[in-house]
């Protein structure tokens, strides 16, 4: 470890130096939604697009004009060049459109651009910067300069400023993954360094415990820097995880250790717990990296980052730890500590009598509460739009909520009118087109205002004769099919060896709103009515992209996530307590008290309509993969006191004994350790430290209650072998059969 620490330590330190995520690229690039996304970038623009604004911003006002001035200055080795792309606003778009050749009207040319870049007063304004890939890799320096020019050369304060687009949101989750790991994750180690003490009493112990762990916290930061990923506010969790599994795993072995030294005194008792201990130990983390390392399945990268490293780093540390902790035992033995130890758990012995009473009406109970929370599971729904990912009082959800009062909606939504070469419409019929999808989209209730060629292109309302109609026509045919390059260099047109694709800029809410699903949905069977009902006969392709889009994507296949990631992780434990316990009955057993956690919670949530957030959807496997550590200790300690003669009821209550305060203890410090997170400003962050909390203490209950009960319950059977069940059979009974024999 020592050697191993330096290495680690400066994998570690670029880990969290490189820091940044774009919640827009979580979507894999094997997606066709992210495909779609990749292309419309390469022809058209990114949406790398920072909306800017101030309270008193008006199309009028000339620090709109001074800021795209600036910002779009030409020369090179300019502050801006490198970093800012193009820059369109309220005021210089309404100069563009009621001057030559177009020549609109003032109130013309505001109708056409309210809800984009104007707002709905008809006066409020905005600028939307567009970032260059360069500007978009260093967003936070690029941000600042904006801000920079906002404050200082537009006289704006600080204050009055509000920003948005998904670089800022970038910026905004480096912020609270820079504040996990500053805060949180230090609160997290220190919490798990008090209670560690606390149910141990020794510095020693939990020193060397703890240290194990962070030599394990290391390990995973170093792993997420060496296989050329980058930290993010989901993989930031994975240290503190770490930490209260390792210290967990030591709890329990120290509490094998102190059993010992009860029995057959302090000579000889490292030794005999490593004997004991190591076992159920090394299963524990290996169901555990199992359950967690089921996420590798996932589709979402961070995810999937999550669960392969948070794997590795759990079978690490703790197979460090089983290397480490007996030599600590064996330097400072307990007979050298104060022994608080020998004060019985009267409580645990409490709940051990009363479970012996009524097991059949408990395991009754259990199964009817797990079986009518499934009725929610089928309900579960997702959200992965960006303002959910952050607590409602933060500062970027207070500017979307300015954005979308002051200006308009501020999700986009790009659709892609495509024609094929072998088109006969019209240059001017495919603008018509394009403009009737436009005004399609603006009267849907799920979103507003639209920007397309038809923004730009002269009144297409034609009065008069049939003759002067077509004259008209004729005329602005050819005008349009002369200033093509007017729309490409607007980025609302594209043309290739093989199509022409017109593009339409929509928005919907960022704030709490429809299903993007349902929405995107709706709008898509709509529109393909309107092209069949128009040009069935035509070659007309229409695609839908942008960050709606890509979040509709990424919301189902996290979803799908959930059931496939937990599935795998429930059938691969089983195989694993079914090897363990040598039954397969007894294997799917052991398996209800774990499930029980997740169906209920997650059953509960869908009932009430809770939606899921990503975080909340790691929790599963996760939870699944640590519940199973204290079904593993409680049942190797049953099959070991069932070996030795003892009857069932009376293995199950030495067993409540003796792990029943290790449970307690490790639950509390992975619970607790884990909730110093629910104070991020990152929601899912903030989700996966309750939610994991929450199904921890579930689990607890479940291995304290509900398995004991099902072994006590006919069910108990398929847990002990043929002589154990002998001797459970009642004296007379026993007696019969022993005659026979």
């Amino acid at each position: 470890m020592a050697i191993l620490l330096p290495v680690l330590a400066i994998g570690a330190i670029r880990a969290i130096q490189g820091m940044c995520v774009a919640p827009e690229k979580w979507a894999p690039p094997t997606f066709e939604a992210r495909r779609t996304y990749d292309e419309f970038a390469a022809r058209f623009e990114t949406g790398d697009v920072v909306i800017v604004s101030w309270d008193g911003c008006t199309i009028d006002d000339r620090r709109l004009a001074t800021l795209e001035t600036i910002l779009t200055a030409s020369q090179d080795g300019s502050d801006f060049s490198s970093i800012v792309g193009r820059v369109v606003s309220g005021r210089g778009m309404v100069e563009e459109l009621t001057s030559p050749p177009l020549n609109l009207s003032r109130e013309e040319a505001i109708g056409r651009l309210t809800g984009t870049l104007i707002g709905p007063d008809r006066v409020t304004s905005c600028a939307v910067i567009v970032l260059t890939p360069n500007g978009n890799n260093h967003r936070r320096n690029s941000i600042q300069k904006i801000l920079a020019v906002v404050e200082n050369e537009c006289g704006i304060g600080r204050k009055k400023i509000h920003i948005v687009g998904p670089p800022v949101n970038g910026v905004a989750i480096d912020d609270a993954s820079i504040k996990g790991i500053n805060l949180f994750a230090n609160l997290s180690l220190a919490i798990s360094v008090l209670l560690c003490w606390f149910h141990l009493r020794s510095w020693f112990y939990t020193l060397t415990i703890v240290g194990t762990g962070v030599f394990g916290q290391a390990l995973s930061l170093a792993a997420v820097h060496f296989a050329g990923y980058q930290l993010d506010a989901i993989l930031i969790i994975i240290p503190s995880l770490v930490l209260v599994l390792t210290v967990s795993a030591g709890v329990h072995l120290v509490n094998y250790y102190r059993d010992e030294i009860q029995a057959r005194g302090v000579d000889g008792a490292a030794e005999r717990a490593l004997r004991k201990g190591m076992k159920p130990c090394l299963l524990s983390a290996a169901t555990t990296a199992i359950g967690i390392g089921s996420l590798v399945a996932s589709q979402i990268t961070p995810v999937m980052m999550f669960g392969a490293i948070a794997s590795l780093a759990v079978l690490c540390s703790v197979a460090a730890l089983l290397l480490v902790l007996p030599g600590a035992m064996e330097l400072i033995p307990l007979s050298q500590i104060n022994r608080t130890d020998q004060q019985k758990p009267s409580a645990i012995g409490s709940l051990a009598h009363r479970l012996l009473k009524r097991p059949n009406l408990i395991a009754f109970v259990s199964l009817a509460v797990m079986l009518s929370a499934m009725i929610g599971l089928p309900r579960l729904t997702t959200t992965v739009d960006v303002v959910s990912l952050f607590s409602k009082q933060s500062p970027l959800v207070n500017d979307y909520e300015w954005f979308e009062k002051n200006i308009g909606e501020s999700v986009p939504i790009e659709v892609l009118v495509s024609f094929d070469r072998e088109c006969q419409l019209s240059v001017l019929q495919r603008i018509q087109f394009v403009d009737r999808i436009a005004q399609h989209i603006e009267e849907s209730a799920d979103f507003s205002g639209t920007i397309s060629a038809a923004t730009l292109a002269p009144n297409m309302n034609f009065d008069g004769g049939l003759q002067q109609r077509l004259l008209r026509t004729a005329v602005l045919n050819r005008r349009l099919s002369r200033d093509l390059d007017k729309f490409v260099d607007a980025r609302l047109l594209s043309v290739t060896d093989s199509e022409e694709s017109w593009r339409i800029s929509a928005r919907t809410t960022a704030l709490d709103g429809p299903d993007y699903a349902d929405s995107l949905g709706m709008l898509r069977s709509q529109i393909a009515g309107v092209v069949e009902s128009r040009f069935p006969d035509q070659p007309i392709t229409v695609r839908y992209t942008g960050m709606m889009t890509l979040a509709s994507t990424v919301q189902q296949a996290v979803l799908d996530d959930l059931r496939n990631s937990f599935l795998t992780a429930v059938v691969l434990v089983a195989a694993v307590m079914m090897l363990t316990l040598r039954s397969f009955v007894a294997g799917l057993l052991s398996m209800l008290p774990n499930v029980f956690p997740v169906v209920v919670i997650f059953g509960c949530m869908g009932l009430c309509g809770v939606a899921l957030d990503i975080g909340m959807i790691m929790t599963a496997s996760v939870a699944l993969g640590i519940a199973i550590d204290d079904t593993l200790h409680f049942l190797t300690w049953y099959r070991r006191e069932t070996t030795d003669g003892a009857a069932s009821s009376d293995a199950v209550a030495s067993s409540i004994r003796h792990c029943g305060r290790a449970m307690i203890q490790t639950t509390v410090i992975c619970g607790l350790g884990l909730l110093a997170f629910s104070q991020s400003d990152f929601v899912p962050t903030q989700q996966f430290a309750f939610m994991m909390c929450v199904l921890l203490l579930t689990a607890l209950a479940a291995d304290l209650i509900f398995l004991p009960a099902v072994i006590l319950s006919p069910l108990g059977r398929f847990f002990t072998s043929t002589s154990a069940t002998a001797r459970d059979l009642p004296s007379a009974r026993r007696l019969n059969v022993d005659h026979i024999g």
